[in-house]
């Protein structure tokens, strides 16, 4: 009976999907950010600052540097407040507990809005960090009698567990670690946490408070000559209410933040580098803000958040290994991020053996107007979404952006009314994306993949907008590979939300994958098998110039993949690769029979293994040799 009505809902919906065929005709397409515009030609004092300096210098030349940051800050605010755009240089080296502070409320104008460029004179030769070495040399950590590679130490901190946890339901789970803050590291290499002496294990660490002592456990012996380090500073950077600011060319690293206070409060984040203005409905957004070649490794918490900027650029930023969050937003407009990347975040959550609430490696949060993110790896998260769109965001565009191996959902978007338009997407993940009432999406000349969950998970709950309810509707895919292997293509809708989505939808040129399934198997369904096939779908007028192919897609990334290729027998132009173990048939220029090793261009890619016969999905560049 079940599968009747289906069957009467999806002629109901062929019939209503020519009456809205001109709403899905014109879904707009995202507005594209431009970010910050700054004019650095304009500075007219340079101030230095370098690891010999002398913080008693004036810092004008590079023989009169200052010693920290922190000065050149206070000499810089000198200049600033007498309307002098300036610009501080940072010689190589590493910078310890050594900060940026800055309060545009404060200063006034005109600091407020003078021009503070603070840099680092080479890439990756400038790093701000949140941890301690003296006193943590080899030579203080006492050998623990009897036990392999063990050591003891004083622990002069008592934190504690975190006052106010980032949700009222933390404590369901035994192991806490997201509510501490110690970090140890070896030579750079965090060492994980433990509570309990029992689960003390290699290249862990354990601390004591009621004793002050910490041990550490290695799973090779301590060296002379290791660096050990111990996160104490909560934050590096703080930037509030400041506009036209520059920050280049900093490492930032090892900052011990709580991981605080309610998770959708951006105000509360603990991070490492904060660039924020006032929470007032009323206030003028601080406008033009640059970050660029800024690592971000290592911090215990969120590394960066920027809120209630407008015009906003943050560029070439690898995000990895911090405990909690990549990269936030929150009530920003026109944001502009690319070439950054969001790897290896929420270990914190991992270490406790869950997926905590919130931590994701992109986290925007609510009424972003017109954000860009392109050239984006969000790779291999641990315990956390891979980009989470949090509420009421418009004009957001995703363009070349990879969200592969997150441990949730890859893709979460929420109660936004659009457009929301993605171009170039590599998902892989085992989920595809979570959408719960999205209005206007586009998505185009992507590859979405997942290899144990359903592809489309729209969500019908808690959608509300301004008091009204946000469906799903109003989507246009076209030129996408879309390949499930797990529970199926699209989550069970009700009656009421299957209309608003397929009656708005505009569907074409695209490729589909189930594995296991055939084109006349009830594929646009969940699990429980209900729904249409992909030949019902056809006739109901989506996707009729799509293809239903029954081997599996496979995205290939051309900075990694490497294959040697057989050139066989057939015609010329036809050549055959391996890839783990499997043929995957490609027409390119192989003019004779042989092999040789080529780099393959990124792409989507059929694998099949019947020799000599080209099968191919999605966007793709011959390769040579």
């Amino acid at each position: 009976m079940r599968k009747i009505v289906k069957s009467i809902l999806c002629a109901i919906s062929a019939m209503l999907f020519f009456l809205f065929s001109d709403i899905a005709a014109q879904i707009p397409v995202a507005q594209e950010a431009t970010g910050a515009l700054i004019d650095e030609s304009i500075v007219e004092t340079q101030l230095y600052v370098k690891p010999d300096g002398d913080n008693a210098s004036d810092g004008l030349s590079e023989n009169a540097a200052v010693q920290t940051i922190a000065r050149a800050v206070e000499l810089a605010t000198e200049q600033i407040s007498a309307g002098v755009p300036t610009r501080i240089s940072i010689l190589p080296g590493t910078y310890r507990l050594d900060s940026i502070i800055i309060n545009g409320t404060d200063l006034g104008e005109p600091a407020r809005s003078t021009l503070l460029i603070i840099e680092g004179t080479e890439p990756n030769g400038v790093i701000m960090s949140g941890a301690v070495a003296d006193g943590w040399e080899p030579s203080t950590w006492t050998e623990v009698a009897g036990q392999v590679n063990t050591y003891e130490h004083d622990w002069p901190y008592a934190w504690g567990y975190a006052a106010n946890p980032p949700t009222e339901n933390w404590d369901q789970y035994p192991q806490n670690f997201i509510l501490r803050r110690e970090m140890i590291f070896r030579n750079g290499t965090l060492l994980e946490q433990r509570l309990k002496e029992e689960n003390l294990n290699y290249n862990s660490f354990l601390v004591d408070e009621s004793a002050g002592t910490v041990s550490m456990k290695l799973q090779v012996a301590l060296k002379n000559d290791d660096l050990i380090t111990v996160g104490v500073s909560e934050q590096l950077v703080n930037i509030h209410n400041k506009s036209n600011i520059v920050l280049r060319n900093i490492l930032f690293t090892q900052t011990a933040s709580w991981i605080i206070n309610h998770v959708n409060d951006i105000d509360l984040w603990g991070n490492a580098v904060s660039i924020t203005a006032p929470g007032d409905t009323g206030a003028v957004k601080p406008e033009n803000a640059l970050v660029e070649n800024c690592p971000l490794y290592n911090n215990n918490a969120t590394a960066i958040k920027i809120s209630r900027y407008r015009n906003v650029t943050v560029r070439n930023c690898p995000v990895e290994r911090n405990g909690w969050k990549g990269l936030g937003f929150g009530r920003c407009e026109n944001v502009l991020v690319e070439h950054c990347t969001a790897k290896f975040n929420a270990w914190r959550q991992s270490w406790g053996h869950h997926a905590g609430h919130d931590a994701a490696g992109f986290k925007i949060i609510p009424e972003n107007r017109i954000m860009t993110l392109r050239n984006i790896e969000v790779e291999d998260n641990y315990a956390a979404y891979g980009m989470w769109i949090d509420w009421d965001n418009t004009d957001m565009l995703l363009e070349n952006v990879s969200v592969v191996n997150n441990r949730a959902d890859p893709v979460h978007i929420e109660v936004s009314p659009g457009p929301i338009t993605v171009r170039g997407m590599v998902l892989n993940n085992r989920y595809g994306f979570k959408i719960r009432g999205v209005q206007n999406v586009r998505i185009e000349n992507s590859y979405i993949h997942a290899y144990s969950g359903v592809l489309w998970n729209l969500i019908e709950e808690d959608r509300q907008l301004n008091g009204e309810d946000l469906f799903n509707e109003q989507w246009y895919l076209r030129n996408n590979t879309f390949s499930a292997v797990g529970n199926g293509i699209f989550s069970w809708m009700s009656a009421t939300d299957w209309n608003h989505f397929f009656t708005t939808l505009d569907s074409d040129s695209n490729t589909w994958y189930r594995n296991g399934y055939l084109a006349q198997s009830h594929n646009f369904s969940d699990a429980s098998g209900d729904g249409c096939s992909f030949l019902d779908w056809q006739a109901l007028g989506k996707d009729v110039h799509s293809t239903w192919v029954t081997d599996q897609p496979v995205e290939i990334h051309s900075k990694t993949a490497f294959a040697t290729l057989i050139r066989p027998t057939g015609p010329i132009g036809t050549t055959v690769f391996m890839l783990n173990g499997r043929r995957v048939l490609q027409n390119a220029v192989f003019p004779a029979p042989g092999s040789g090793t080529v780099r393959l261009p990124h792409g989507v890619y059929i694998m099949r293994n019947n020799t000599g016969r080209k099968i191919i999905a999605g966007p793709f560049s011959p390769f040579t040799r």
